[in-house]
């Protein structure tokens, strides 16, 4: 049961990451270029790991 819900919490955390990864991307894409989203988001996605 207990491993059942950690890895419900850890799905719902990666959907919510993986959300605002996206939410990011084109938020960092619509300001600036390409290159600097890319590496902000390498930067944000080790943070999260």
């Amino acid at each position: 049961m207990f491993s059942d819900q950690r890895s419900a919490i850890s799905d719902q955390r990666s959907a919510i990451s993986d959300q605002l990864m996206r939410t990011l991307l084109e938020v960092l894409l619509n300001k600036r270029g390409k290159l600097w989203a890319l590496t902000t988001l390498l930067k944000v996605r080790t943070a999260f790991e």
